[in-house]
């Protein structure tokens, strides 16, 4: 779509709704992508600021038995335990009310099948209930699948994120700094070569494989959770692509590289004994 027809659709369902349309809204009702409101605007906030309307009201919170169906048809048509870019793709609502509630979306399964258990849906819903029992139990119990009260941190004493074993780095990290030193340590593996870091925005400068032979230079800003590019005020026009540990910015301008899936990927691929391949990134895909 051009810029002027993102602009039309957005005012057009704006008088209809009574309202300005959310992105879900503006998609599903007039055909919007969101890789049309990143390329023309950036966001949908500068959509909105274009087009001269007040921003919408904040919506009430979904309540967790229409997340539940939803999320549980969405598992049923994919069959298996949708992931972020199954939902986002299939859903009715943005994956933001789930990851509110559970934190994080691998902790979504879990959460549901509590829901479900507690409620009474078990029958309803055994089939979905059992591929999310089948997949607890692939995991080994231990302090990661821990479900009791957390205890108090002790002051003094440093914390760490959850094991790893990447490289050299034991532990998840929890800072900028750690996601700086885990990107280093297996860039050349997801197919970057890095050319310099700084202290300035963007901080790396690398360059990326983007076919056989063929490399493009890359500026790079690196985040623990790629929501803080716009909590630190950075420039989308500044950087390329944003790499951090954790993706919560859906609506993120730029192209992330989420390293906690990275990670996940290369382990998958060894243990198949397959040949390693570059990870899927979260690119235009993701909108």
């Amino acid at each position: 779509m051009t810029k002027e027809e993102v602009i039309a659709a957005m005012l057009k369902f704006a008088a209809m709704l009574d309202r300005v349309p959310s992105r879900d809204e503006l998609m599903r009702l007039g055909g919007v992508k969101r890789l049309d409101i990143r390329r023309h605007f950036g966001t949908l906030e500068r959509l909105r600021r274009e087009c001269k309307l007040e921003r919408a009201p904040r919506q009430k919170r979904l309540d967790m038995e229409r997340l539940f169906h939803d999320w549980g048809r969405v598992a049923r048509e994919v069959k298996r335990l949708p992931t972020m870019q199954d939902y986002e793709r299939l859903g009715e609502y943005s994956i933001r009310p789930y990851v509110e509630r559970f934190g994080r979306w691998m902790n979504v399964p879990a959460g549901m099948k509590r829901y479900a258990e507690e409620h009474g849906f078990g029958e309803d819903w055994l089939d979905v209930l059992v591929q999310i029992k089948h997949k607890s139990e692939g995991r080994l119990a231990g302090p990661m699948t821990f479900a009791g009260q957390y205890a108090r941190t002790v002051p003094g004493h440093g914390t760490y994120g959850v094991p790893i074993l990447c490289g050299a780095l034991v532990f998840a990290p929890t800072t900028e700094n750690g996601v700086l030193f885990l990107f280093g340590a297996i860039a050349d593996k997801l197919g970057f070569l890095v050319l310099r870091v700084q202290s300035e925005f963007p901080d790396i400068e690398a360059l990326r494989m983007v076919g056989k032979d063929k490399l493009q230079r890359v500026r790079i800003e690196v985040e623990q959770e790629s929501k803080n590019f716009l909590k630190h005020g950075h420039d989308p026009n500044g950087c390329d692509l944003i790499v951090c540990w954790e993706d919560n910015w859906p609506e993120a301008p730029v192209e992330v590289v989420e390293l906690s899936k990275a990670i996940g990927s290369q382990r998958s691929a060894i243990s198949q004994n397959k040949p390693k391949t570059l990870p899927r990134m979260n690119t235009d895909e993701r909108g």
